[in-house]
């Protein structure tokens, strides 16, 4: 059975289970994608991390390498495999894209680059992280360049 983006509905207000916050449209996930880029995209977040939190007595989690990627769920498991479902679905639109999608923050990251900035260039920075719901500027700026 392929898998399908369309987000499952809510039981409280009818909005979407899960979200992505990098700027896809869910009116472009609302169909199934090829069952090659299914395998492809649930290898690569098979390694991804997933941050849980209790909330009004559901479970809230999101996507640690894709920030803004989230969903909810009665219980911790139904929470992370909602999360897993939308990761795998926003990893696949961006794999369909031609984009690289995220290495898993596990990946051991040995090697260092320093950037010096004026303290406008890193304001400007910091905000378009935070505007594409990157926590600092050093994903952000590995995520901006290595999709290309």
């Amino acid at each position: 059975m392929p898998i399908s983006a369309k987000p499952k509905t809510r039981r409280d207000n009818g909005g979407p289970r899960w979200r992505s916050g990098r700027g896809s449209s869910l009116a472009n996930l609302r169909r199934p994608f090829d069952p090659e880029v299914v395998k492809q995209a649930e290898r690569i977040v098979d390694g991804y991390q997933i941050v849980i939190r209790k909330e009004d007595g559901e479970y809230f989690g999101e996507g640690v390498e894709l920030p803004g990627v989230a969903a909810d769920g009665r219980t911790p498991q139904a929470c992370v495999k909602a999360v897993r479902e939308a990761l795998v679905a926003s990893v696949a639109h961006l794999i369909e894209l031609g984009q690289t999608p995220p290495a898993p923050a596990g990946e051991a990251r040995t090697e260092q680059v320093n950037l010096r900035l004026s303290p406008r260039e890193k304001l400007r920075l910091e905000s378009a992280a935070a505007s594409k719901g990157f926590r600092g500027i050093a994903d952000y700026v590995r995520a901006s360049l290595l999709e290309r």
